[in-house]
């Protein structure tokens, strides 16, 4: 039986699936429920008819479901059915797009329930009705002659989004900088930074993606980082984890790489990175005004709640010594090639690089492990040589060992798990950051 035409608007539970595949920090890889995408040869088999601007007023853009059989997996995640749906861009920004080719071809997908920034996207699908059909996105770039769907410009497919249409609006104010993985994005409350100024006119951001390991942080720092006029801090908070061969899969750098919004990025790097600044700085009230959000523009994701109780209770003081029982560490010498590179090369831009490791919960100490991803004692030592020696042999970088191997100032109640700060924590960690700023900054002057 085939199906009328309407507009589909994605169920609530599908969207609140999608977005706890996000809202997780530093899960294991696999573990964590974010969908990898898929790299296909396909053919079309059945398509939805292209619906016209009249007919989905008062939209402005339309996805059109279409099925196609699947010729061969070229790569990314399995795909177990012969035929798939895939949702395809009909109308973006009022211009109608061509319908898909019959001929076969390569495409990228991703489940259409990843993609919480389509929820609100008017749909058609013509095909017979499936009770079961699950419906995937296509990734493929749209042609330069065609506008971005505004739906997607944005969508960077992690935490990040938000962080990113900030750095777009202030990129030319932007003075400092943090980037690490969710242990720097709960611990650094960047609103802090050059205060008063800052908490009118926003210069600092705190990017930080969630469960990212080099890959990620250093595509952060070599190209959204790179050429800022005014920019002159670049904070990195340095998980021993990004340098463990067992979290060597970076799957966030490549959910980033194939989203609709680095994707135009690049396409439209040169036009982006050469628009005029502003007349003047943009303000806090301003920033908000254009994204339409309430929320504050400096990134930090801070964390109000705890996952055990304070004081701590025995039960969860037994979880942490569990967790922590034996190292599971293998150094990754690529992965500080990159970084040691990406720290260089910001560096020669003038660029001071202030390098720290976070806290980790202090009843770790006694424990044969350094923190609660399992880097062994001597392998964090190893790491804070390492550290040492890149500070010392380059007069623009500088390190702190804010962790120092459990044996620090920070309490139990500092934290909001093993791993990451609650909100009283991240503002006696910031506050030590603000002040080594400064006063380097004084020294220079």
């Amino acid at each position: 039986m085939r199906r009328p035409h309407y507009s589909t608007l994605l169920s609530s539970f599908t969207i609140a699936v999608a977005l706890i595949c996000f809202q997780g920090c530093d899960s294991g890889r696999g573990n964590d429920g974010t969908p990898l995408d898929t790299h296909l040869k396909v053919e079309l088999k059945h398509s939805s008819s292209l619906p016209t601007l009249e007919e989905i007023s008062p939209y402005e853009e339309a996805l059109v479901i279409n099925e196609y059989q699947v010729l061969e997996v070229l790569g990314g995640d399995k795909i177990d059915s012969e035929n798939i749906r895939i949702a395809q861009w009909a109308i973006t920004n009022k211009q109608s797009m061509p319908a898909p080719g019959s001929q076969e071809q390569e495409l990228w997908i991703t489940p259409l329930a990843s993609m919480p920034g389509l929820k609100s996207v008017y749909q058609r699908n013509d095909l017979d009705f499936d009770p079961d059909e699950k419906i995937y996105y296509d990734l493929s770039p749209i042609p330069d002659t065609y506008a971005p769907p505004k739906n997607v410009r944005s969508d960077y497919r992690s935490d990040i989004s938000r962080r990113l249409r900030v750095y777009w609006l202030i990129r030319r104010q932007l003075k400092l900088a943090v980037i690490g993985n969710s242990h720097s994005a709960a611990g650094v409350d960047t609103e802090m930074f050059y205060q008063p100024g800052n908490a009118k006119t926003p210069v600092t951001l705190n990017f930080s993606p969630a469960g990212s390991g080099i890959e990620f942080q250093s595509l952060l720092a070599d190209e959204y980082l790179t050429g800022l006029p005014e920019f002159e801090w670049l904070v990195w908070g340095v998980s021993p984890r990004i340098f463990n061969q067992y979290y060597a899969i970076d799957r966030r750098a490549k959910l980033f790489k194939k989203s609709p919004g680095y994707i135009y990025d690049k396409q439209h790097w040169k036009k982006l990175t050469s628009a005029p600044a502003p007349p003047q700085p943009l303000s806090y009230k301003e920033i908000r005004k254009q994204l339409n959000s309430k929320d504050k523009p400096w990134g930090w994701a801070k964390k109000e709640s705890r996952s055990f109780s304070v004081p701590i209770n025995p039960d969860a003081r037994d979880e942490i010594l569990i967790r922590c029982r034996r190292p599971h560490f293998k150094w990754n010498l690529d992965a500080w090639t990159q970084f040691q590179q990406s720290v260089e090369n910001i560096s020669r831009q003038g660029v001071k690089v202030l390098l720290f490791i976070p806290p980790y919960h202090p009843l770790i100490t006694p424990t044969r492990v350094a923190d609660g991803d399992g880097t062994g004692n001597d392998d964090y030592k190893k790491l804070v040589k390492k550290l040492k020696s890149l500070s010392e042999n380059n007069p623009s970088v500088y390190f702190l060992d804010i962790h120092k191997g459990g044996k620090h100032e920070f309490e139990h109640r500092h934290f909001s798990d093993i791993d990451h700060l609650h909100v009283s924590g991240a503002q006696i960690l910031t506050s030590k950051l603000v002040d080594f700023v400064e006063k380097v900054d004084q020294q220079s002057k």
